[in-house]
């Protein structure tokens, strides 16, 4: 099977043709208009009439007498044969005109084709690099490979094809930023699935452990050990169960209308209710900070969970929890809890919020993975880094309002540290 010419090939030829052929019937009309007029003037057969005519006219005035007519015949005579010998030579000139002008004609048209050539040539490559291009970077986009960086010529570039290049990069930036997106769902979703699923299987399990423990409570004369085993094994069950609520809450949304949350008074409760004794704590709200428009218990057992983990980061030497919140802009709310800890460690930030990932040996793992939910869920975001000084500073910015519903987040039990 044939392959079709490029679409540069068959634009270059489209600019020829289109103007090679009107120059083309130009040329020819006005080749055969000037032979026409050329060859009206190579006939001396006029020029000879009028010379017999004048010499018939000359012998009879010289035959007579008159010396004036004599005068007039002879100077008749010298401009006749002046104008005849001049037609003689137009004749021979034009003969020779009419000899070279189709040669004269052929290489102008030459000269006009190869003008046209290059000049369509130019242009067609300017009009098909971009097309080019755009079907490469299609292609790359197609394999999920980087486009290639712009080059010096593509800042300058204006017009159509400058905002389309433009365009097609922000539609690849968009793409990347949607297929991230989708993946982050994906793995959402199957991370909601696997949590219920284990939180349904634990469930199964506790139940009849649980009856199996108050029957034998209930049965009495029990000896001290095995008072103490089934202390155990409450306690243990009643952990287990815990596990099990925060399994069961993963991916849900914060039930209820938001409703207005004191900032200063949540954090101040939670810094004394949540760090230990043992922890220093610095709480600095800004003066006259508005409420935030959300859903208090999600957002109370969040950030529990980052002052637990910031407590469990310092341990049992000494150290300082630091917590502010003050107003950025004029629709959000910063606020950060900093920690004088040993830092997040530089190869756990890749998954630092995947549920059930942890550094530590306890816990559940699905702390600031629903840290990250019941922010996003409020409109917000979160992020994470050490200080220079030592220790990990999180960062939440959360809006004054709620912008929109929850979708699918929800919030750990109480108590649930990463």
């Amino acid at each position: 099977m044939r392959k079709p010419a490029s679409f540069e090939r068959r634009l270059l030829l489209a600019l020829v043709l289109i103007s090679l052929v009107p120059s083309l019937l130009l040329v020819a009309f006005g080749t055969v208009l000037l032979r026409e007029a050329v060859s009206l003037q190579t006939t001396p057969a006029g020029w000879e009439r009028l010379a017999e005519s004048g010499q018939v006219l000359l012998e009879r005035a010289e035959a007579s007498e008159d010396t004036t007519l004599h005068g007039a015949a002879a100077r008749h005579r010298q401009e006749l044969s002046g104008s005849v010998q001049q037609a003689q030579r137009w004749g021979y000139l034009n003969r020779r005109v009419l000899a070279v002008l189709p040669w004269f004609a052929l290489g102008f048209f030459a000269l006009l084709g190869l003008l046209a050539v290059r000049s369509a040539r130019g242009i067609a490559h300017e009009l098909a690099r971009p097309i080019h291009d755009l079907v490469g970077w299609s292609r790359l986009v197609a394999r999920d490979q980087p486009l290639p960086p712009p080059r010096a010529d593509d800042a300058s570039e204006s017009g159509e094809f400058g905002a389309l290049r433009q365009s097609f990069r922000g539609m690849v930036v968009e793409l990347e930023s949607s297929r991230a997106r989708a993946l982050e769902s994906a793995r959402i979703r199957a991370s909601v699935a696997l949590a219920r699923g284990v939180a349904h299987e634990l469930k199964n399990a506790l139940t009849p452990l649980n009856l199996a423990v108050r029957s034998l409570r209930r049965q009495g004369a029990l000896s001290d050990q095995e008072r103490e085993s089934l202390d155990v094994i409450e306690a243990e069950s009643q952990r287990l169960d815990t596990l099990a609520r925060a399994f069961a809450q993963f991916g849900r949304p914060p039930e209820g209308v938001p409703s207005p949350i004191d900032l200063g008074e949540l954090l101040d409760y939670l810094a004394r209710t949540h760090l230990p004794g043992t922890v220093e704590r610095a709480v600095d709200v800004e003066a006259d900070l508005p409420p935030i428009e959300g859903y208090y218990d999600p957002l109370s057992r969040a950030f529990a969970n980052l002052l637990l983990n910031a407590a469990e980061a310092i341990g049992e030497k000494d150290g300082i929890v630091s917590i502010s919140a003050r107003r950025v802009g004029t629709e959000r709310v910063e606020i950060q809890i900093a920690d004088s800890g040993s830092g997040i460690p530089d190869d756990a930030f890749d998954r630092l919020w995947e549920p059930a990932f942890s550094t530590k040996s306890q816990g559940t793992g699905l702390g600031l993975a629903l840290v990250r939910q019941t922010v996003e869920a409020h409109g917000g975001r979160v992020e994470a880094e050490n200080l220079a000084r030592g220790g990990a500073l999180f960062r939440i910015l959360l809006p004054l309002t709620t912008t929109g519903a929850a979708a699918a987040l929800g919030a750990s039990g109480s108590g649930d540290v990463l």
